[in-house]
């Protein structure tokens, strides 16, 4: 178990920053965007892509940062499909998990 430091989610970029060069914190946060934006079941894929770029504790804080970015609207999605897609996350934040 990981002791998880959760990220308020309008400083998830700033969390990046604080990891990644300004360019690779951008580019991060485009690619999350660019997975929420082409379909909600291409999240996951985006949390491997990230996994490839951080230690395993900073990939659970990202994971829970991006949980609570997508509570609080980060996203700007607001239809339906997004908030089904954030009523399954509040009941199993364990989709958030990627398999080992």
């Amino acid at each position: 178990a990981f002791v998880t430091i959760s990220i308020p989610s309008q400083n998830l970029l700033a969390w990046l920053h604080e990891r990644y060069s300004e360019e690779a914190a951008l580019e991060v946060k485009q690619q999350i965007i660019t997975c929420v934006a082409e379909g909600l079941s291409d999240l996951p894929d985006s949390l491997h892509w990230l996994a490839g770029m951080m230690r395993r504790e900073e990939e659970e804080e990202l994971r829970i940062s991006l949980q609570a970015a997508l509570l609080d609207g980060w996203f700007q999605g607001g239809d339906a499909e997004l908030d089904h897609f954030l009523a399954d996350q509040a009941a199993d934040p364990q989709k958030f998990t990627k398999p080992h």
